[in-house]
């Protein structure tokens, strides 16, 4: 199944820990954003820049820029599950 996706992150916001288990891939239309691995890796993307989203790898983002960051992102999974699924709060077990 194929999920097509308009994503708009206002100025400072953090985004949740989090991973993807399909393989996706889009564009950052406008704004900036950095991306997080949980091992420290880190992305800064600018408009116009690809985006090929770690998958099975928790990450977040944050937008560390001054406008909003619009991403628009296209999912490659299976019908009835998840694209996105939120990473327990650190200190919980999985």
């Amino acid at each position: 199944e194929i999920t097509v996706l308009h994503i708009t992150i206002p100025p400072g916001l953090k985004l949740p820990m989090h991973h993807h288990p399909v393989i996706n891939a889009g564009m950052l239309i406008r704004g900036q954003l950095l991306v997080i691995g949980e091992g420290g890796a880190r992305l800064q993307l600018k408009a116009g820049d690809g985006i090929i989203e770690m998958v099975d790898q928790p990450h977040y983002g944050t937008n560390n820029g001054t406008e909003p960051a619009e991403i628009a992102m296209v999912y490659a999974g299976t019908m009835g599950k998840p694209i996105t699924v939120l990473e327990p709060a650190a200190g919980k077990a999985r």
